[in-house]
């Protein structure tokens, strides 16, 4: 599908058509169609190729200049809470027209296409530079409220931690270094992006200064540094996991231990004296019986007191 601002005097909405030399476009195209590349590729006077590569997640993002498009690859956050996934868009900037193209959701890019009418007009209204400069920290800020969910998790699975520990802990513990992983190389990728564009095209985009990628760029180290923190964060709770995990398995050894002993030692006496040897005085002692029955008394009194001081019951 494929969205189109146009900005003369006001933003509007309008069909795909011919770029019109005196108006200044967004072009979004979201799940494209083959009809969809064959027309943008139209538009840019590019290869079809290069714009199935720019949102192609296998394909190596880079910064080029093609024909008169400044062609980005980027990375941006989609999915929702606990089922977070990266998806990769192209971006094709000209003093003319930036054109996005996506076939998952983005949502940085998702939260720009509601804006309303004035909204809009702020925008698109200071140029190339500037909305491609608004995409790109859309899309990086939806990062921070990723990473904001993600640490409210590890407080959950802390508390989870201390008082239940269980497999599924384990298994959400995983879950979440994985979309650490996952975030830290998309941030590492749109990094680099940030700073080719930052050394090497900002003339291509007619800004006469670099503060606002700059400030990109900053955001970005900031979310690298607090995924890092995260991801040891993690490893410190999954460690606490592991050590709460083996206490509680010694608890349990130890208390069988404990029962092991209580039955072992009377059984002990009572195999004993079920021998029935005739050279046995206990055999025909009157008081035998209870002799035994006391002596197995006695045995597991002595076993619980030695327990009780070394900390087992």
């Amino acid at each position: 599908m494929i969205t189109v601002w146009e900005l003369d005097k006001d933003v509007k909405s309008v069909q795909l058509h011919p770029l019109q030399s005196r108006s200044f476009y967004w072009i979004d195209c979201s799940h494209p169609s083959e009809h969809d590349i064959r027309a943008l590729a139209h538009i840019l006077s590019v290869s079809e190729d290069l714009i199935v590569d720019s949102f192609d997640p296998k394909q190596r993002p880079q910064a080029s200049i093609s024909g008169k498009h400044l062609a980005l690859a980027f990375r941006g956050a989609t999915g929702g809470v606990g089922r977070l996934s990266i998806a990769s868009f192209g971006i094709f900037a000209s003093k003319q027209c930036v054109i996005t193209i996506h076939d998952k959701q983005v949502r940085g890019i998702d939260m720009l296409l509601k804006l309303s009418g004035d909204q809009r007009l702020k925008l698109m209204n200071n140029g190339a530079g500037h909305l491609l400069y608004r995409i790109m920290d859309s899309v990086i800020d939806e990062f921070f409220h990723t990473l904001e969910s993600i640490e409210e998790q590890i407080d959950v699975i802390e508390n989870q931690v201390l008082r239940e520990p269980t497999q599924i802990v384990t298994q959400k513990i995983f879950m979440l270094k994985r979309q650490l992983i996952y975030t830290h190389k998309a941030l590492s990728v749109n990094r680099d992006i940030i700073s080719s564009i930052e050394k090497n095209y900002i003339d291509e985009l007619r800004m006469s200064h670099s503060t606002e990628f700059h400030e990109l760029y900053n955001m970005i180290v900031q979310l690298l540094e607090n995924v890092s923190t995260h991801h040891e964060i993690l490893t410190t709770v999954l460690d606490m996991h592991v050590g709460s995990v083996n206490a509680n398995l010694n608890k349990v050894m130890k208390t069988l231990t404990v029962l092991s002993a209580f039955v072992l030692v009377p059984g002990l006496i009572a195999n004993i004296y079920g021998m029935n040897f005739r050279n046995m005085p206990e055999i025909v002692w009157q008081y035998g019986y209870y002799y035994s029955l006391s002596l197995m008394v006695f045995s597991i009194i002595v076993l619980y007191v030695y327990f009780k001081r070394k900390g087992w019951i």
